[in-house]
């Protein structure tokens, strides 16, 4: 009777491992809309546009195809989030500057994060995306103080009176220090250390790695005066 149970639970094993076998051999597929943003990393180098001007892609459907367990790891793991991934003109040969056809079906086949689920692309809408490409130099620039508006405010004291930022080759503005009120109400009793960009395209700011120390000249008291 021992013996019989035990080959009884042992069917029972083999039955269970090819279920699971099948399960794991068969292949599931699930599209995520996702995102295509410049490498953080190259950021500070190049001026990135894609399709006539966007920062970034926010639309790009993708259709991933592999064993069922992986497909719904990624599930479970991009559900309350949206997958992003980074483009890197060094990766791609573009650093010299220019406007380029970028082929995201080679680009997600032969990407890293998909090779380590052992995924299968079976598509990317669109297939491919413009880019353009611009090296920006790095010029030292004059600092000015700015509010919130985009007004200059007189200060007193900046140091350094320049800063090194990266910008295009024809830019001959300034580099910018903006302050809250807040921030100028505090900066005319002492020196507050600040950040200081400059803007490479409308809505685009290249920050200087280093800040610098800005004073406001103190508030000048009201004379008394005797009105009629």
């Amino acid at each position: 009777m021992h013996d019989w149970i035990k080959k009884f639970l042992a069917v029972i094993f083999l039955t269970l491992l090819i279920w699971a076998w099948a399960f794991l051999s068969q292949e599931a597929e699930n599209t995520w809309v996702i995102t295509l943003k410049t490498s953080p990393v190259t950021a500070e180098d190049f001026l990135v546009t894609y399709n006539r001007g966007q920062d970034q892609v926010d639309n790009l459907r993708l259709t991933l195809r592999g064993a069922p367990d992986k497909i719904s790891e990624l599930v479970q793991r991009f559900r309350n989030e949206k997958p992003e991934f980074f483009y890197d003109p060094k990766e791609f040969g573009h650093e010299t500057g220019g406007d380029f056809k970028l082929d995201m079906t080679d680009y997600f086949r032969r990407h890293a994060k998909i090779k380590e689920y052992a995924l299968t692309l079976k598509s990317c809408i669109p297939d491919r995306i413009d880019v353009k490409v611009e090296k920006l130099t790095p010029k030292l620039l004059v600092v000015q103080c700015v509010d919130e508006k985009g007004v200059t405010v007189k200060h007193e004291s900046i140091e350094p009176a320049q800063v090194e930022i990266p910008v295009r080759k024809d830019y001959t503005g300034s580099a910018y220090v903006m302050l809250t009120a807040q921030q100028m109400e505090r900066a005319r009793r002492v020196a507050i250390p600040e950040k200081t960009y400059a803007e490479t395209a409308p809505g685009k700011r290249q920050y200087a790695k280093n800040t610098v120390q800005i004073k406001l000249p103190a508030t000048d008291p009201l004379n008394n005066q005797v009105f009629q």
